[in-house]
């Protein structure tokens, strides 16, 4: 598939360079992505952040789930004194 760029840089040179080898190695299917996708933009409340594929759910839902518990550890913190 041809590509347009309006410029080469060496920061996208070294992302082009990271992120080639992906191309048309993904997981899943794209059609179905995009099904999901057009959903998603004919939706009334659209979510605020979207995770495409179970194998990037595996790793930011984890992440989430850190902050979410780091934040319960230190909510007396935040709810203690008024601000």
């Amino acid at each position: 598939m041809p590509t347009t760029r309006s410029r080469t840089t060496p920061w996208n040179a070294k992302a082009e360079a990271v992120w080639s080898g992906y191309h048309g190695n993904q997981q899943g299917d794209p059609a179905k992505l995009y099904d999901v996708l057009v959903k998603i933009t004919g939706m009334d409340n659209p979510p605020k952040q979207f995770v495409a594929g179970s194998d990037a759910l595996a790793v930011v839902k984890p992440a989430l789930e850190a902050h979410l518990e780091e934040l319960r550890a230190y909510e007396h913190l935040s709810t203690d004194g008024s601000f």
